[in-house]
């Protein structure tokens, strides 16, 4: 795993695991605004927070859907535990 990668992945984890905080992780995979090295890199990415249990999505778009749907959920989790 690259150095950076293990650097994202490790403040990712303290975030989700220590402070209880949601992360999701937006990598985009498009051919056509990237280079080969950077494609690699960006799927070595992707698998490696997947394979931390980490929702991955693939634009900035679903990232933020995903965001407000757990959003909605905790509100509505609160108003039926008060």
């Amino acid at each position: 795993m690259h150095r950076l990668i293990e650097v994202m992945v490790r403040g990712c984890e303290r975030a989700r695991d220590e402070a209880g905080k949601p992360v999701l992780i937006c990598v985009s995979l498009d051919p056509f605004s990237e280079d080969e090295q950077d494609r690699g890199y960006n799927l070595a990415v992707k698998k490696t927070f997947e394979g931390k249990g980490f929702p991955v999505y693939s634009s900035l778009a679903s990232s933020i859907k995903a965001l407000s749907v757990l959003h909605k959920y905790a509100v509505q989790r609160r108003k039926h535990n008060l």
